[in-house]
């Protein structure tokens, strides 16, 4: 049975890897390893981040934390967030 985790949670990596442009979501844990895997280097890699995927990032915390937010270059969205009521 422990094998078989161990397979779909690499599979869920992989997977993740390969089709998500940006910031890596690690099932269960999202973003925390993706952070603490680059905080010596926090500013350039979250410039690289942002640039991979397009200007805008949506993120979520650990599983069942209910940590989840956007980070956004984009000066569009930046101008419709501070005009709504977003």
């Amino acid at each position: 049975m422990s094998i078989v985790l161990l397979g779909l949670f690499i599979f869920r990596c992989l997977h993740e890897r390969l089709t998500r442009k940006g910031l890596m979501i690690w099932p269960m844990f999202e973003i925390i390893p993706s952070i603490v895997f680059h905080l010596s280097d926090a500013y350039n890699w979250g410039t690289i981040v942002l640039i991979k995927a397009g200007g805008t990032i949506h993120y979520r915390g650990m599983w069942m934390g209910g940590a989840y937010g956007i980070a956004t270059t984009d000066p569009s969205n930046i101008e419709y967030m501070l005009k709504t009521n977003f």
